[in-house]
């Protein structure tokens, strides 16, 4: 069996959105929001840039900004504001940020007291219980500088109405709970639409919470923002009123708050504060019969009470944190070759999009009754322009695959499963692979429609296939469904080399494209191994050689992308997968000179920027059809930053599962370095029979 480990080969593939830098630079231009509360598709808040401790009391969600939380810390009496601006608080300013695959982290000087707040969102692999708990830390740290003892208070408050609202005026439910080790607040639309989103994408059901940890110096209490902020700044506490009375307000000023006494602080004092926005159930799946059932959270299969989970979460955070830096130092050791401070923002913020893109089920029966061994990961195409609420496509699947098998390479089955249940079923009729799971998430649907993706969403489903198993060791998924897989290796055969009316993950549709061709033929060999791995005697391995044309499609210095068009050029981003799974389509001797291709990125520097995308081949030059897809530098529309849909997916469905905008000054000259001239292997020679 060829099962190479995954980690070793990290530094040849480079897949650059997978080994994000442990932290960036300071002030890095390249992006226009950093994740705050970023845990589902759902529970997914970012904050502007530049930041500012105004600017942290918003939050941005879709389209949507509004006030998120305040944060204030009273220090010998004079309360200051952290995040938001509120008449009874001095303001601070921010002086540092610091971006991380888990953490952002904002640096203040409040007077004698430096202090850092951190919003981190565990990523956890192997523990698919933790993966799957829908809350995030706030955490704060304070020293003091000046060597001396001073009084210092915390207090923290969310309008969660804000994040709950589909229409203003909606009665909503509100509840305080001690449970002995913690507190918690939780709010909920009164009237819960299941499996439904508003006109601004979010979500009509669930329940939103702040907790921390329970102790005598803990008060908390629900009612105007104004008056809870006053009391606090009065006398440092608030007046514990519990909130189960208030049910059905609908005043927008109501807020959640929680505030902890730290008492006298000399050198160090930590308070930690969580977050949470839990659905269950969480997405609708619909069977091959037409049967709907109810997926739920991964976490219930061990917790069935909120307080319980609520607990453990809290109870966990030093343990998060150590396993937290313990994972980051690992990236930092498999991404030390390319240390660049764009490159790390890039990178750290899109491994935590893609997880919070996503969200781990369990069936639940209609009795209640959990099923452990029927897990489904389902993602959401959080960012992109159109069909913003597919499930599971598989391009961007295909995307975001090396990171999962990367950091929990057992994810990849149940990520997989939702697509494979389905067209493996007789009512799949295609016989090449379908676009997705859907259009219309939470809700699953399926169809057999044609459409002209088949070669590259073949391509993909075979090539994540085999990724899985080398990463895994588990063959248990190409076994149930081998018979689903030779039937797409059979299309591929037949149409791969000479491509007639596709369309390629670029939107592409010209015949005999070049990159196209390599995927194919590299799915293809992957099938062969796949079939060695489970004892079938197979001559995938000889189908497909590269006939005269695909030869032509390699000029001295770059990549065609049509057979045999020398006027035209390609990235020739598909051969990553050959160097991933070391398939070994593309011939050693087979190098990639950079100057045509890098050049071709500098002569359109301008045209990128404006254009805010990065072409894949001249065919989608910028000066051209991508001129469709310009948006306004700093636009803060995630709904439509998809960077355009005409560059490398391994870059641009990444990108779709970022919801903000990014400034694009650095990422022409970053790409031309990473993804091509570190990726890319390409040159004098001819791709090699498979």
């Amino acid at each position: 069996m060829r099962i190479l480990p995954f980690i070793s080969r990290l530094a040849v593939t480079l897949l650059p959105f997978l080994l994000p830098a442990p932290s960036t630079a300071q002030n890095s231009p390249l992006t226009n929001s950093l994740p705050l509360e970023v845990r589902t598709p759902y529970f997914n808040f970012w904050t502007p840039v530049p930041v500012s401790d105004t600017a942290l009391g918003q939050v941005q969600y879709i389209t949507q900004a509004f006030p998120g939380r305040t944060a204030l810390v009273r220090i010998d009496g004079v309360t200051h504001s952290i995040f938001g601006q509120l008449a009874y608080a001095t303001q601070t300013s921010v002086i540092g940020r610091n971006v991380t695959p888990t953490r952002t982290v904002f640096t203040f000087q409040i007077g004698p007291i430096a202090l850092t707040a951190t919003f981190f969102s565990p990523i956890e692999p192997g523990n698919w219980v933790r993966q799957s708990t829908p809350f995030t830390y706030l955490a704060f740290e304070l020293n003091a500088t000046d060597g001396n003892t001073h009084d210092v208070q915390l207090y923290v408050h969310a309008v969660p109405e804000n994040f709950l609202l589909a229409d203003a005026g909606q009665p909503i439910t509100w509840s305080t709970v001690s449970t002995g080790l913690s507190v918690y607040e939780m709010v909920q639309l009164q009237n819960q639409r299941v499996f439904s989103e508003n006109a601004n994408g979010q979500a009509e059901w669930g329940q939103y919470y702040l907790a921390t940890a329970m102790s005598d110096v803990v008060t908390y209490g629900v009612g105007p923002a104004g008056t809870l902020v006053n009391t606090f700044a009065t006398q440092g506490s608030l007046n514990t009123v519990p909130a189960s009375s208030l049910e059905g307000t609908s005043d927008l000023s109501t807020a959640l708050a929680l505030s902890r006494n730290l008492g006298n602080v000399t050198t160090k004092a930590t308070a930690v504060f969580a977050f949470g926005f839990v659905q269950d159930p969480a997405v609708q799946y619909v069977d091959p019969i037409g049967q709907s059932h109810r997926r739920v959270p991964y976490f219930k299969t061990r917790y069935s009470s909120i307080g319980d989970l609520i607990d453990a979460f809290i109870g966990d955070f030093m343990g998060a944190s150590s396993r937290g830096l313990e994972l980051e130092n690992q990236i930092a050791i498999d991404s030390a070759e390319f240390p660049d401070d764009y490159y790390a923002t890039l990178l750290s913020m899109a491994t935590r999009s893609v997880y919070a893109s996503t969200v781990l089920t369990v069936e639940e029966s209609s009795e209640g009754v959990l099923d452990p061994t029927d897990v489904m990961m389902f993602m959401k195409n959080i960012g992109a322009a159109v069909s913003a609420n597919r499930v599971n496509p598989a391009e961007v699947l295909y995307a975001a695959f090396p990171m999962f098998m990367y950091f929990d390479a057992d994810l990849g089955g149940p990520l997989l499963e939702p697509l494979l249940r389905y067209q493996s079923s007789g009512y799949y009729l295609q016989s090449y692979a379908g676009l997705d799971a859907g259009t219309s998430y939470p809700n699953t649907s399926f169809t057999s429609a044609v459409h002209l993706q088949g070669v590259e969403q073949t391509a993909n489903m075979l090539i994540m296939m085999y990724a899985y198993v080398q990463a895994s060791g588990n063959s248990t998924l190409i076994k149930t469904y081998h018979p689903l897989l030779k039937r797409w290796t059979d299309y591929l055969i037949s149409t791969t080399l000479f491509t007639t009316n596709q369309v390629s993950g670029d939107l592409l549709n010209i015949n005999n494209q070049t990159n196209l061709a390599i995927k194919g033929i590299i799915a293809i060999k992957a099938m062969s191994f796949m079939c060695e791995i489970v004892g079938e005697s197979t001559n995938y391995s000889v189908s497909v050689c590269p006939p005269t044309q695909l030869r032509l499609s390699f000029t001295a210095i770059h990549v065609l992308a049509q057979y045999g068009n020398v006027s035209s050029w390609s990235s020739g981003y598909n051969m990553f997968a050959d160097i991933w799974l070391q398939t070994n389509v593309i011939s050693e001797d087979v190098r990639f000179t950079r100057p045509l291709l890098v050049e071709e990125c500098s002569d359109t520097v301008a045209d990128i920027h404006s254009a805010r995308q990065i072409p894949a081949d001249r065919e989608h030059h910028p000066n051209a059809s991508h001129r469709r897809n310009r948006y306004t530098v700093g636009q803060p529309s995630p709904r439509h930053v998809t960077f355009g849909t005409n560059y490398s997916p391994l870059i641009h469905r990444m990108y779709a599962l970022i919801p903000y905008s990014f400034r694009f000054e650095h990422v022409r000259r970053w790409f031309c370095r990473y993804e091509i001239a570190k990726t890319h292997t390409v040159g004098n020679g001819v791709a090699s029979d498979i």
